[in-house]
């Protein structure tokens, strides 16, 4: 009956020895104790519907294998095996695999007996006929194999199945849909989970599921491509470096996928094409694909890539995705230089072929300054002495000439250039040569004659030896020409640009690793880094040494060296470079109308913003930035004339149009890169020399601007000194070191130490753009060099993500933090958030009511601001919900303080409080804040030297049980305790009088009584073992920090909770954004360089196990480099106090 009903196939019989291949599923220990045994694999080929190739059984552990060649199924498929032979204790799972068509059949358990009774499932005799066979099931459901979901088999109950997949290879094996991999083929099959407990009948699927997938995209790997529309067809354009190239297919999924390998052993085809009039691609011929799906190119040329899979996909058969390996330029020109002698070669005649190329068709000849158009050529018709003679448009004259074949290709023109030149002089030349030669060869005959005479032998060996000599050089030029016109263009291109060769010779046979380490050197740590003056602040009531941020300022750009307050841009040593560069500080909401006058000022045609992938900074100016349109900022008005994205290189392009006093139409492209990572380098370096090239594109000889989310940075650094050494070497042809070009940069501006990754990274951009500008030809020692950048940094990849990929990122930036990183903190202390008086009375007005209030009204004893010079944000000042909201509540229950609340990990949020220390007259508003609040720690980072000079007040009990003020009560809850030297912890309990003790709050008063007023703690594990006891402690409920002002220790604590929680939530880690973000919620916080390194020592030493890691001395080796750091900035401090000691005691 299946005979004739269903196709039948004929395949390999597999025998394969597994263990455990069934799930245990159910309770019963009787069941499980019988079901734990081991699983075999147990082959019954036999002639079966297609679509069910195997059965289950129930089978003895020993068995014999016999194989019967049988010619009829009716007659010699017979055998029976007696049940009550087989010891129970023994019985086991097997899966027979059904499918051969030539009937052999591998015996199982014992020889099956012959019967001649048809025997049914029911018995463990088994006679196996047609009818017998399992149903056929209907397939044609299916299963998404993108996402991880309990398979529902239409045909089968709801009882508990076990699954088994059968793979298009004939493989079964049990599936587990939380964890299994699938793949192209594979069809999912359903059984009884009860089936399995009962030992006299076959165990035969209930049905059967195709496992789909939604197609992938084809990409090349290490090379996005750029993606473009050719008549609704997707072209990938893939720019070729060298001749020869080899390329790697491979898919990516758009959505997300549990089975990211499905399609890893499906077939793909490869086909070369050509592209024809009207935007058509017509098929050439197939491609050769080898292994890992690898593929050569060696020249330009289309090709279109196919996945074929007829059960992958509802739908859909095919996906295919067409590839243009294509010039460097979208425009280029070749040059073919033909000599001939127009009397004597009279058949050549100047030509273009209409199949010269593949990757483009002729659209027009030009000639004598006359475009001819191939469309109009028919064959025998002649236009300006031209005919088209088959695949040729020909010249009818034999002259000299130079025909200019432009061939029309998907992303612009291909120029052939064709000189047909007439030799004159050249020939005569020869023939004079000719003629001495043959005078000198008569005169030499004439000795060799008599010299024959003489010495026959001897001649005769000397003109053997010539002969063999002449044919061993015309073997070597033969089979050589390509080396040696090779090794002439190299020696021209020597000659135009010795310096760019005499650098590739110093570094073509480095290692890498030792160069890079080289570009690190203490000698190229700029001198202005070290030359330091000092002012002295004040912040609340206490002093610091600063340094005075004018180290840079002779190269401060013009408009900006006569403000008072500056915004900092600076000009990049110009010299012999195309442009002017300037790198700037990230504009903010508040300074944004002054760096548009600084842009339009300064000529500035073009903007490379480097964004950050930590939002919250970006949004504001994304924002400025994308949301433009008719914005006007007092007497500055901007449009956005175009706006548009370069794919490949994950960057926003738009252009603006600003008009200001005389400016009425002055015009700024911004490049907004969204995908280059901090810490990071790009993922090729294709990319950034792309990125350039669009940049200078646009830019033409106008300044160029850089900047990122807030002070310039390694990425900012890497464009420049790519942008610069470049551009000297071509035209300053005395430099052959970048190392000197970078040093010159470094003297102008802050922030230009790079990683040893970055290093490495530029050097190979500068070698790469070289070679795509044929400046560098490509060989093997260039190949060698690209062999062991990848493999250097493939290493330095892999040493980080093998100790943690998540923390990558911060530790990354801890591998390459070094001195001269952290010198260039002294900027980044000065500028960041630092706003002019004018716009921190806009935005600061809450503080400036109240304290002018409090001057006009002399409230002395009731005063809630305890110092002028520190304001606080309205943005985040908290209004407790005591009474309404109204202006006078709000000014009667002020305090000096903000909220900074954020996401840390596991989706959780944590609410950090900054206060200044309470003033006896603001306790009960404070009271109320910790009440409304639910603070759940308060960290007091205040000491008792403070107190007593009445820095600060108590406003908790200590030797007393209870503290009351107005209606609130303090109860101590716990005694003090110790947590680590000079840090101590003690419970309380607040409470509001006439409520119910359901509202209380409960909170933990953290006392780090050994904090210095600067904050710079000799180590920092007070710090750390207050964080710790906040973990510990595991509140939800907000956090209130303070010192005397609310801004030095208080911004420590702060940016060493926040940035640890960002490196546990493994965001990108970069302390400058973190520092602005926390300004932009307290102002003025965090006062010192020496606080900052403070705050990221304590967040090393909290990491220290992780850090240590990347090499057994790294964290010891980073402390000692942060040690000196504060040491410095605490001495500079020392200064202060005793200067201030000695002038107060006079």
């Amino acid at each position: 009956m299946i005979l004739y009903h269903h196709t039948v196939i004929r395949v390999l019989i597999f025998f394969i020895q597994i263990n455990s291949i069934l799930l245990l599923y159910g309770k019963d220990s009787k069941y499980i104790e019988e079901m734990d045994k081991l699983k075999l694999f147990i082959n019954i080929p036999i002639m079966i519907n297609i679509h069910h190739p195997f059965i289950l059984t129930n089978c003895k552990k020993q068995f014999e294998e016999r194989i019967l060649n049988n010619k009829n199924f009716n007659d010699n498929i017979k055998g029976s095996y007696n049940y009550s032979t087989i010891q129970e204790t023994i019985t086991e799972q097997a899966i027979t695999f059904i499918n051969d068509i030539d009937l052999k059949l591998i015996k199982f358990c014992k020889l099956f007996e012959k019967k001649n009774v048809t025997l049914d499932y029911n018995d463990w005799s088994i006679f196996l006929t047609s009818t017998q066979l399992p149903m056929s099931y209907d397939e044609n459901g299916t299963y998404d194999a993108q996402q991880r979901q309990k398979p529902i088999i239409s045909s089968c109950s709801n009882e508990s199945l076990i699954y088994i997949i059968k793979s298009k290879n004939y493989f079964l094996k049990i599936f587990n849909y939380t964890k299994d991999q699938l793949y192209n083929g594979d069809i999912i099959y359903g059984f009884y989970k009860t089936d399995f407990f009962y030992k006299n009948k076959f165990v035969k699927p209930c049905g059967a599921l195709k496992a789909i997938h939604n197609f992938p995209e084809i990409n090349i790997k290490n090379n996005k491509g750029i993606l473009i529309n050719i008549n609704e067809t997707k072209l990938k354009l893939i720019k070729m470096i060298g001749s020869m190239n080899e390329y790697q297919f491979m898919y990516t999924f758009k959505n997300n996928t549990v089975n990211p390998n499905f399609y890893t052993n499906t077939s793909i085809y490869v086909y070369e094409e050509k592209f024809t009039e009207n935007n058509n691609f017509t098929f050439l011929k197939e491609k050769k694909i080898y292994n890992n799906n690898k593929i050569f190119i060696d020249n330009f040329q289309i090709i279109n890539v196919k996945i074929k899979c007829i059960n992958c996909m509802k739908n859909k058969n095919i996906i295919e995705q067409k590839f243009f390996f294509a010039p460097q330029n979208n425009s280029t020109v070749t040059n073919l230089l033909t000599f001939y002698d127009p009397k004597i070669l009279y058949r050549i005649k100047p030509n273009c072929s209409i199949d010269e190329i593949s990757f483009g068709y002729l659209e027009s000849i030009t000639f004598d300054n006359k475009i001819l158009y191939v469309n109009e050529f028919n064959n025998g018709t002649f236009i300006e002495e031209f005919s088209k003679k088959g695949k040729f448009i020909v010249y009818d004259r034999n002259t000299v000439v130079t025909l200019n074949c432009t061939y029309k290709i998907p992303t612009g023109y291909y120029y052939l250039i064709k000189q047909y030149s007439d030799p004159i002089n050249l020939k005569n030349e020869i023939k004079h040569i000719e003629r001495n030669e043959l005078e000198d060869n008569i005169e030499t005959n004439k000795n060799i004659i008599k010299n024959l005479l003489r010495n026959k032998a001897i001649i005769g060996v000397v003109i053997l030896f010539f002969v063999i000599l002449c044919i061993i050089c015309s073997i070597f030029y033969s089979c050589n020409k390509k080396r040696i016109r090779k090794y002439l263009k190299v020696r021209k291109l020597r000659k135009f640009y010795p310096n760019i060769y005499c650098f590739w010779d110093s570094i073509k046979h480095v290692n890498i690793k030792n160069y890079v380490e080289g570009l690190k050197d203490k000698k190229y740590v700029p001198n202005v880094a070290s030359k330091i003056n000092f002012k002295i602040i004040v912040s609340g009531c206490d002093m610091f040494k600063i340094s005075d941020g004018e180290q840079y300022n002779k190269s401060l750009v013009l408009s900006q060296k006569n403000e008072v307050n500056k915004f900092y841009s600076h000009y990049i040593d110009s010299v012999y470079t195309d442009r002017k560069y300037i790198i700037s500080d990230g504009p903010r909401r508040e300074t944004f109308l002054q760096f548009w006058k600084m842009i339009i000022s300064e000529q500035i045609s073009t903007i490379l913003f480097i964004s950050s992938p930590i939002y919250s900074v970006n949004d504001e100016l994304f924002k400025l930035y994308l949301n433009l349109e008719c914005e006007s900022f007092d007497g500055l008005i901007i449009n956005i004339q175009e706006k548009y994205m370069i794919e490949h290189l994950t960057t926003t392009v738009i252009v603006l149009n600003l008009k200001m006093n005389e400016y009425q139409n002055y015009s700024v492209t911004i490049f907004i890169v969204d995908d280059w990572k901090i810490n990071e380098i790009p993922e090729s370096s294709t990319n950034l020399i792309d990125l350039y090239e669009e940049i200078c594109n646009v830019a033409n000889e106008f300044p160029i601007l850089i900047h990122e989310i807030n002070m310039p940075g390694s990425r900012t650094f890497t464009f420049i000194y790519f942008a610069s050494i470049i551009e000297r070497f071509i035209n300053d042809k005395t430099i052959a070191d970048p190392m000197i070009i970078i040093r010159i940069i470094k003297e102008q501006r802050s922030g230009g130490s790079l990683s040893l990754m970055e290093c490495a990274f530029l050097l190979n951009s500068i070698i790469e753009y070289f070679l795509s500008k044929e400046i560098l030809l490509q060989d093997e020692i260039m190949n060698s060099f690209f062999s062991n950048y990848n493999d250097y940094i493939n290493s330095l990849y892999s040493k980080i993500q093998n100790i943690d990929m998540e923390k990558s990122n911060f530790l990354n930036y801890i591998n390459n933090l070094d001195l001269e990183r952290i010198r260039g903190f002294d900027d980044l202390i000065q500028r960041t958030y630092i706003l002019p008086d004018n716009i921190l009375k806009l935005i600061c007005t809450q503080f400036y009511t109240t304290l002018e209030e409090e001057k006009l009204n002399n409230l002395e004893g009731y005063k809630k601001i305890r110092y002028e010079n520190v304001p606080s944000l309205n943005e985040y000042i908290l209004y407790n919900s005591f009474g309404e909201l109204t202006l006078n509540n709000i000014n009667q229950n002020y305090l000096n303080l903000n909220h900074f609340f954020y996401q840390i990990k596991d989706k959780k949020y944590r609410k950090l409080i900054m206060s200044q220390a309470p003033l006896l007259g603001s306790f009960i508003n404070f009271y109320k804040m910790i009440y409304d609040q639910k603070v759940s720690i308060i960290i007091s980072l205040v000491n008792i030297e403070e107190y007593n000079s009445g820095k600060w007040d108590i406003y908790f009990p200590s030797d007393q049980n209870e503290f009351v003020v107005g209606d609130f009560v303090i109860i101590k809850n716990s005694e003090r305790l110790m947590i680590s030297y000079g840090v101590y912890s003690i419970n309380y309990i607040l409470k509001l009088q006439n409520n119910s003790p359901e509202t209380d709050v409960y909170f933990t008063l953290l006392h780090y009584e050994g904090c210095p007023i600067d904050g710079l703690a000799f180590t920092p594990e007070g710090y750390i073992s207050v964080y710790n006891t906040i973990l510990s402690l595991r509140y939800d409920r907000p956090i209130l920090i303070h010192d005397t002002a609310g801004v030095s220790r208080t911004g420590i604590m702060s940016l060493i909770i926040y940035m640890i929680d960002n490196i546990d939530a493994n965001r990108p880690f970069d302390p400058s954004i973190d520092l602005l973000i926390l300004r932009q919620h307290r102002y003025g916080s965090v006062v010192t360089v020496g606080q900052f390194v403070m705050a990221l020592q304590a967040t090393c030493f909290y990491f220290k196990n992780l850090i240590d890691k990347l090499d057994n001395e790294k964290y010891q080796e980073t402390n000692d480099i942060l040690s000196q750091e504060i040491n410095f900035w605490r001495d500079r401090n020392s200064e202060v106090y005793n200067i201030n000691y000695i002038s107060t005691n006079k």
